[in-house]
């Protein structure tokens, strides 16, 4: 028995050092060409089984190749420096404050020409005082010259003193301005100059009155004076001449008392002349002082803040009356690195990107669950008689609704579908028929005239075997082509229903199909690829070039250019986009915060030049510029709502709002940026560069000043992005 025990360790023994001898040869032999070599498929459009990934790549192998581009574009190669997290705020601020102490007749302004005032808004009418100056009749008219009369006086002509104008004696005259004033209220637009509060000039109004008095008082005894000099000169110049017909005529006596007299009145008219100036000097400033009770904005701008009751209020010299700022001179504060910062000099041109939360401008209501699917019909929203688009949604509540645009009314609503909308598309724009193509969670696929909403829709004649997830029309609307969770793209025609093929070469579920023309289509899946069809009629369809691998799969909808060149493809907090014929990096999408990934959708405008992305973070869209010919991707708008969409489509034609649904039970539409703020680029120049870190944070402070268009609102976050000087 212990032989046989024996025998059995030592060949037990043996068979192991043989195993070990023979496993480097094992795994270095080639794999069998067999195992390789991808599965034919079933020719009646079942989905293909997996294949085998190899022990070194995780994929198939394919034959090398050597693919070379022809770069015809000279690309600048100086990477940016990116200031992200930037605060925009008021550059132009004004406190204006009382220059005299004393109870406010009001803080308001000067009603406007037409303008209609409220009950409670109104003023008791103000009395603002200024100097008229007498017309003479040779004097020239200077541009800003106001002519009027008096009604006591209509036929002399008078006119409002002019800046730094020497005040004529006996031709000036205190006059008032009866004016309807009204309440300056927070979020009033004043201009510079414009009035905005009278402190209770009485008192300067008597002291004006007395300084002109005095100037024409000594005005009149200058005169007097001159007039006595006048008739001693005439006096003295006639002795004279008597004394030169005959010696002695006049005795010297008598002439030298001539001569001083005159002398006295000539040295009296020169004092007098002297006394006028100083009396046009207290006239002018007290007018001065009276102007200084009348409180002025010395910029244009927005009032912020009123710190005291419109009337009967006391106030001290040089106390604050109100707060104006103004929103059209912004700059943009923001932090960076040292080491970066020294790349950078005051007077440098940055461009400026900011970003602005906005709410949906329409919230429609109605179903009982999560919205899974939108688009919107062919239409543009002109005026009122037009026919508008009609906004679709889908939902797990086994509905199918249409909705008007303009107003958020329900149209219709398709019942008993005892199924869940997962998709949804619209005919585009091209097509003659005005359809709606939609798929359930039971692979079932419709067609609904818009044109006949009283008919039922009309059944495909095949279905997907599991969640139909993405469905879209050729550019003529002659074929539809739907993906599903069976991990097959199929091809329908649209007039008949037919199947015309089946695209079976993912292996995960379709989640995305877009045409990129008549004859491209391209899909995306949960196996993180994204391939690229050729689908020209009257030919088979076959994939074209490499796949597109890599993917981060977290978006599922992935959206192609409008003109076919190039497509949007994930990469966790990047977006880039890449050109279909070669793959290139076009452009790149790059979320400021590293919390945020992109997620679910990713979808072009119909004129291609902004894309609306969603985020990892709940309740945030963001509208971006689509990069452009060596420009930044940069985002325009965050659309805020407290649910997660879940989907999202552009008004086809004009691209005028886009359209999302929601978790929470909600279709949202969003207003679209003008097309200028679009197509715009905000440059600033840099005003501050500092040269030494704050201690705490180790940055340096970058400030950028820029003239704001209206749609740019201070406290909003910007990034800043210098491109530095080549060396």
């Amino acid at each position: 028995m212990f032989r046989w025990l024996f025998v059995s360790v030592l060949l037990s023994a043996a068979g192991i050092v043989g195993v070990w001898m023979l496993a480097p040869q094992l795994n270095s032999a080639p794999l069998d060409a067999k195992a390789i070599e991808p599965d034919e498929g079933d020719r009646t459009g079942r989905p293909q089984t997996e294949r085998a990934p190899s022990a070194t790549t995780g994929r198939t192998r394919g034959p090398i190749e050597v693919i070379q581009f022809r770069n015809n574009v000279q690309r600048d190669l100086t990477e940016p420096i990116i200031i992200p997290e930037g605060t925009l705020v008021i550059v132009e601020k004004q406190e204006p404050a009382a220059e005299k102490e004393g109870v406010l007749n009001f803080i308001g302004t000067v009603v406007g020409e037409g303008e209609i005032i409220a009950k409670h808004k109104r003023l008791p009418n103000a009395e603002i005082g200024f100097l008229s100056i007498r017309i003479d009749e040779k004097e020239p008219e200077q541009e800003g010259d106001v002519r009027f009369h008096f009604k006591t006086d209509p036929t002399t002509w008078y006119r409002r003193m002019r800046s730094r104008e020497e005040l004529p004696p006996e031709r000036v005259v205190l006059s008032y301005e009866t004016l309807k004033v009204r309440k300056l209220q927070v979020g009033d637009r004043v201009l510079r100059g414009q009035l905005l509060a009278l402190i209770n000039p009485a008192k300067s109004f008597d002291d004006v009155s007395i300084k002109v008095a005095a100037l024409n008082s000594k005005a009149e005894e200058r005169a007097l004076a001159e007039n006595e000099k006048r008739l001693y000169d005439t006096r003295y110049r006639n002795q004279l001449a008597m004394n030169r017909n005959q010696q002695g005529t006049i005795p010297l006596d008598s002439l030298e008392e001539t001569r001083i007299t005159r002398d006295k009145y000539a040295t009296e008219e020169k004092v007098r002349m002297r006394e006028i100036e100083k009396a046009q000097r207290e006239l002018s400033a007290a007018v001065t002082d009276l102007k200084m009770h009348e409180v002025r904005a010395a910029i244009d701008g927005v009032v912020k803040a009123i710190y005291k009751n419109h009337q009967g209020d006391a106030i001290k010299a040089n106390e604050a009356i109100l707060r104006i700022e103004n929103p059209a001179r912004l700059r943009v504060e923001g932090h960076l690195e040292l080491q970066e910062a020294l790349k950078l000099k005051e007077g440098m041109t940055a461009y400026v990107e900011a970003s602005r939360p906005e709410s949906p401008s329409l919230i429609l209501s109605g179903h009982l669950q999560p919205v899974t699917c939108v688009a919107v019909t062919k239409g543009k929203i002109t005026t009122l008689k037009s026919k508008p688009p009609v906004i679709v949604s889908g939902s797990e509540d086994e509905t199918l609704r249409g909705w008007n645009s303009m107003n958020g009314d329900k149209l219709w609503t398709i019942n008993g579908l005892h199924s869940a909308v997962r998709s949804v598309a619209c005919s585009p724009p091209a097509s003659q028929a005005n359809l709606v193509c939609f798929g359930c969670a039971d692979g079932r696929v419709r067609l609904f005239d818009l044109n006949q909403t009283e008919k039922l829709p009309r059944e495909m004649n095949e279905r997907h075997r599991g969640p139909v997830h993405s469905i879209a029309f050729s550019p003529d609307g002659e074929v539809v082509a739907t993906g599903g969770d069976d991990r097959i793209v199929r091809l329908w025609k649209t007039e008949t229903g037919e199947l015309l093929h089946t695209l079976a070469n993912h292996s995960g579920p379709v989640t995305s199909v877009q045409f990129a023309s008549a004859k491209r289509l391209v899909s995306a899946a949960k196996d993180n690829r994204l391939i690229v069809w050729d689908v020209e009629a009257n030919k088979p369809p076959h994939e074209i070039g490499p796949r597109f691998e890599g993917r981060g799969g977290e978006v599922l909808s992935l959206g192609v250019s409008p003109d076919g060149k190039t497509v949007l493809f994930d990469q966790g907090k990047e977006m880039r986009l890449l050109t279909l014929e070669d793959q290139q990096i076009a452009g790149i999408l790059q979320n400021p915060s590293d919390s945020w990934n992109f997620s679910t959708m990713a979808l072009f405008s119909p004129d291609g030049k902004t894309i609306l992305t969603n985020g990892s973070e709940s309740g945030r869209l963001q509208l971006w510029r689509t990069p452009v010919t060596q420009k930044r991707g940069s985002e325009l708008r965050q659309f805020i709502w407290k649910s997660t969409a879940t989907c999202g489509a552009f008004a086809p034609e004009d691209g005028s709002f886009a359209v999302t649904g929601t978790h929470d039970r909600q279709v949202l539409v969003w207003s679209m940026p003008s097309k200028e703020e679009i197509d715009s680029r905000l440059e600033a120049q840099l005003t501050l560069v500092e040269k030494y870190l704050d201690t705490q944070s180790r940055d340096v402070r970058v400030w950028a000043e820029l003239d704001s268009p209206e749609w740019l609102i201070p406290g909003m976050r910007a990034t800043l992005v210098v491109m530095p000087s080549k060396k």
